[in-house]
Formats: structure tokens, C-alpha cells, sequence
């Protein structure tokens, strides 16, 4: 039963062959509620009020993605901390150092 263990019981008879099932489970119901009122809520905060429930939480559950792209820029391109305010700044900069660390191509 491994992690289900807590929620279930489960009984084996061994006598009455053929008189029924050898083997009978039901819940634990005091462990289920205590299971539910476990379970947590998040809120998420939207700045943007024109978004869908489902937008957020799409782009919520994207966010691992996104991270471990980050993840890899600033270590496999050996990028820095980027101290720049405008945006246009920040891609042009991301941009040179992605192109400096980049074997050149072979011209034919």
C-alpha cells in the first residue's frame, strides 16, 4: 500500500474458500478529513486585471520552465547580474554576450 498505508484498511481471511472475497479494505475517514484540511490554497497575484483565471494559472505553472532557462543562461553562458533599467538595455546586452561566447562560424 506504501504512502496510501494511512488512508486505508485492509483485511485478508484466510478461511471460507470460495464464501466471498479473501480480501476487503475501506477507507479511514478521520485520516482523509485530516488530509483535507492539510491541503493548502495559494493566492496569486495579478497585476495585470485583464487576465483569465486560466492565464494566470498557466503562466504560474510555466514559471519552472522559465526559471531553469534563466538557470542555464547564467551559468552554461556565464552570465552576469545585468544592472540596467530599460529593457532595450537589457536584450542588447544579453544579446552581445550571447553572441561573444558563441564559437564563429565558418565562412563558405
Amino acid at each position: 500500500m506504501g504512502r496510501w498505508a494511512p488512508y486505508l484498511e485492509v483485511r485478508v481471511s484466510r478461511k471460507g474458500e470460495g464464501k466471498g472475497p479473501r480480501v476487503t479494505w475501506s477507507y479511514h475517514q478521520h485520516a482523509l478529513r485530516a488530509a483535507e484540511r492539510r491541503d493548502g490554497k495559494y493566492a496569486l497575484l495579478v497585476t495585470d486585471p485583464k487576465l483569465s483565471v486560466k492565464e494566470v494559472v498557466d503562466a504560474y505553472l510555466e514559471k519552472g520552465f522559465i526559471e531553469k532557462g534563466f538557470r542555464a543562461m547564467k551559468t552554461d553562458e556565464e552570465m552576469e547580474p545585468v544592472r540596467h533599467y530599460r529593457e532595450r538595455r537589457v536584450r542588447a546586452r544579453e544579446f552581445v554576450q550571447v553572441l561573444a561566447l558563441r564559437p564563429a562560424l565558418p565562412l563558405t
